[in-house]
């Protein structure tokens, strides 16, 4: 049990947030970050 604890520690916590930070750098430069260019229209 304390195998599967620890699993998901690491799955639930560095290995998701690198996820999602690597998702929105990547959609930020594919997308030309819409989020920065349209901030005061």
């Amino acid at each position: 049990m304390d195998f599967v604890v620890a699993l998901n520690s690491i799955f639930w916590g560095w290995l998701i947030a690198g996820i999602l930070l690597l998702c929105g750098l990547f959609y930020t430069i594919i997308l030309k970050a819409p989020q920065v260019r349209y901030f005061f229209l």
